[in-house]
């Protein structure tokens, strides 16, 4: 069902994370066309079930393709990087309902459409890859700091991956799947992240796809993806 659409004008590439304390989806920025005079926005909206809300209008500059999430144990919505006016953005933003606080500066280089989820088991984000698409470093953020993991292994440079973590299996993991490869064909194989190296679990050519969203479903206890390649 369609529900009524006032609210955000049409844009694509925004960031969107649900803040499960308030109960409500999180919106910022986009980009509004394909072409260098389209707008880009710095907006951020609210969505209840019911209606949208614009809650704020500064914070982060005007961007695209930002990876957002939202930290249950700090009650606040993470958002890094994305592509602005004047290139790669590399700053980490938190958003408490508020208002937005810049809280870094340093750690991923720039990039944007990088892959990123929570980790609510050990309480950290995650991110992974990103455009440039040679990009196949691995953070995680702790509320403070960003920290690289380095690792001997792991899946190889790419951006538009679905990340997501995997709460019914009881470990301390996090799914990658997909994304755009560094020749820029879709992937399809299927990594885990256990806060300690990757480890690949599958991989799919006939299901490889990029740009894709990846949530966990915990009614169903499955991971649950949708997009074409």
């Amino acid at each position: 069902m369609q529900l009524p659409n006032a609210g955000p004008p049409a844009r694509h590439s925004a960031g969107m994370a649900y803040d499960s304390q308030r109960e409500v989806t999180v919106l910022f920025g986009g980009f509004a066309g394909n072409t260098r005079n389209a707008p880009m926005y710095g907006d951020t909206w609210e969505w209840d079930g019911v209606s949208w809300r614009l809650v704020a209008t500064t914070g982060p500059s005007p961007r695209m393709g930002h990876s957002m999430v939202f930290d249950e144990a700090r009650g606040v919505v993470v958002l890094f990087g994305g592509g602005g006016l004047d290139g790669f953005n590399s700053d980490t933003w938190e958003w408490d309902g508020r208002e937005w606080k810049l809280v870094a500066q340093t750690g991923p280089s720039a990039r944007s459409r990088a892959g990123m989820a929570y980790d609510k088991e050990r309480n950290k984000v995650v991110l992974f890859g990103g455009i440039p698409r040679d990009t196949n470093d691995t953070w995680e953020w702790d509320g403070v700091k960003w920290t690289e993991i380095r690792t001997t292994q792991g899946p190889s440079g790419r951006s538009r991956v679905g990340m997501a973590f995997d709460a019914g299996r009881k470990k301390i993991i996090i799914i990658l799947f997909g994304g755009r490869l560094q020749n820029g064909e879709p992937a399809g194989g299927t990594w885990e992240w256990d806060g300690k190296a990757w480890l690949k679990i599958a991989e799919s050519a006939e299901h490889a796809r990029a740009r894709h969203g990846m949530v966990y479903d915990e009614s169903a206890r499955k991971l649950t993806t949708f997009a074409v390649g």
